[in-house]
């Protein structure tokens, strides 16, 4: 999935291992794109489910919200 305010970009695959457990569970397994939006929802019996994902467009959602900038990639910041 390409975001809209991104361009045509290379892809970033994703493994997703997070998962919540209902008694009554609408779907089972869904991927979520850097803005919160869905990239593949899988129905009540699904297994497995697949989306492409744009490093553009999580770039672009950690510049949007940059909350979400992971510093644990980021360059050590050292006291003086």
């Amino acid at each position: 999935m390409v975001c809209s305010s991104c361009e045509n970009s290379g892809h970033l695959s994703v493994a997703v291992a997070q998962f919540t457990v209902a008694e009554e569970p609408e779907r089972n397994l869904e991927i979520i794109d850097g803005f919160a939006r869905d990239a593949a929802v899988g129905d009540r019996e699904a297994d497995l489910i697949t989306a492409e994902l744009s490093r553009e467009c999580l770039d672009s959602a950690r510049r949007t919200l940059p909350v979400l900038q992971n510093r644990r990639f980021a360059d050590p910041q050292l006291c003086d």
